[in-house]
């Protein structure tokens, strides 16, 4: 899988790239806040590939 593959996914996986209000990144994480939470219902999924795994937390999704 390529990177562009891995970030198409987790695009996808957070409902779109029209979903995501803001991100933010370090060197092991991607902080996503969703304009619309219900559209990420896919995002435990990401998981299967590269994405080690997806956490919660008050209004984001690391």
């Amino acid at each position: 899988m390529t990177n562009q593959d891995l970030a198409r996914e987790i695009i996808a996986g957070v409902g779109g790239d029209e979903n995501i209000a803001t991100l933010q990144h370090c060197s092991t994480r991607l902080r996503f806040t969703l304009a619309d939470e219900e559209r990420s219902a896919a995002v435990p999924s990401v998981g299967k590939s590269a994405v080690a795994r997806t956490l919660v937390e008050a209004d984001q999704i690391t």
